[in-house]
C-alpha cells in the first residue's frame, strides 16, 4: 500500500508542475458534452473463494494459500456523454487477471476434488468489470456538480485450480476445477465535482447495492476520490484513489460456493473532453 501511495503523491506533484507551466491563464474547465478517460490502475488485491461440490469446499485465501500476487497493474477506460444539461451516461471497463503456483500445506477441497497436502497447485482468477450508469445532476452550477445515478456493475469472473487430486476418493490423477460466473448487480450512486480554480478540480463518486435473487446473493461497494488538472481546454490528467469490495454467494447448478474480492489503489489517467 505504501508503494501505491507514493505513486499517487508523485503523480499529483507532476500534475501540479505540469498545470503551473502548461495551462494558459484563461483556460476554463469545459462543461464537456463528451468525455473519456484512460490510464492505469495500480491495484492491491485481497480475494477468497470457496467452491462447493457434493459438500462444502475449503475456504481459500488466494493470496496466502495459493500464492497469487497481491498487486497488479491494469489498464482501464471510461467514456461518458452528457445528453442534456443535467443528464449523463457513463460506461467503464477494466480487467484484473492473476495466476500462480504454490505447494499447499493442507488438504484442499475444490468442487469434488481433494488436493492433498504438499501437492503443487496452479490457480488463477480473472475478472472483467463493466460499469454502466445513467446519472442526473440535481445540483449543478459554475464550477460544481452533485448528482445521483442508477446503473449496473457487471463482474465476469473465471477461476481455475489444477494439480494432482482425488475425485470422490478415487486414486489421485491430474485434475482441473474451473468455474465462471457473470455477476450483474444494480447500483445506486452519488457523484460530485468541485472546481478549485480554472485548472484543478476535485472529483468523487460512491456506488452501493446489495441484492438477493433466487439462488444468488451479491453485494458491492465502489468508492473513489481524486483530483484532475485540465492542462489545456480539452486535455487533462488525473489521479484517483479507489476501493472496490464485492461478494457473491450462490447455490446454482453452474456455481455453488462464494467469492469475496477487494481491490484498492490509485488510478492515474489522461482525461479528454469536448
Amino acid at each position: 500500500m505504501g508503494e501505491s501511495l507514493m505513486r499517487t503523491v508523485m503523480l499529483v506533484a507532476v500534475m501540479a508542475m505540469t498545470a503551473t507551466f502548461a495551462a494558459p491563464a484563461s483556460a476554463q474547465r469545459a462543461d464537456d458534452k463528451f468525455y473519456a478517460k484512460g490510464g492505469l490502475f495500480f491495484s492491491n488485491l485481497d480475494s477468497s473463494i470457496r467452491i462447493d461440490g457434493s459438500a462444502a469446499g475449503t475456504p481459500i485465501d488466494l493470496e496466502k494459500d495459493f500464492g497469487l500476487g497481491s498487486q497488479k497493474t491494469a489498464g482501464f477506460g471510461l467514456a461518458g456523454w452528457r445528453f442534456s444539461e443535467k443528464w449523463r451516461v457513463e460506461l467503464e471497463y477494466f480487467r484484473l487477471s492473476r495466476s500462480g503456483s504454490t505447494k499447499i500445506d493442507r488438504n484442499v477441497t475444490v468442487g469434488n476434488t481433494v488436493y492433498p497436502v504438499n501437492g503443487t497447485i496452479t490457480s488463477g482468477l480473472s475478472t472483467s468489470i463493466y460499469r454502466l450508469a445513467v446519472g442526473y445532476s440535481f445540483v449543478k452550477g459554475d464550477g460544481y456538480e452533485l448528482g445521483a445515478d442508477l446503473g449496473a456493475h457487471l463482474s465476469d469472473f473465471s477461476v481455475f485450480v489444477e494439480g494432482t487430486g482425488s475425485l470422490n476418493g478415487a486414486p489421485a490423477t491430474a485434475r482441473r476445477e474451473t468455474r465462471s460466473q457473470l455477476v450483474p448487480l444494480p447500483t445506486l450512486g452519488l457523484y460530485g465535482r468541485y472546481d478549485l480554480n480554472d485548472t484543478f478540480a476535485l472529483v468523487a463518486r460512491a456506488d452501493y447495492f446489495q441484492l438477493k435473487i433466487d439462488k444468488y446473493k451479491g453485494s458491492l461497494v465502489d468508492l473513489s476520490a481524486g483530483v484532475t488538472a485540465r492542462v489545456t481546454k480539452n486535455v487533462g490528467i488525473g489521479a484517483d484513489m479507489r476501493y472496490v469490495d464485492y461478494g457473491l454467494r450462490a447455490s446454482a447448478a453452474d456455481f455453488t460456493g462464494k467469492i469475496d474480492y477487494k481491490f484498492y489503489g490509485p488510478f492515474v489517467y489522461l482525461d479528454i473532453g469536448f
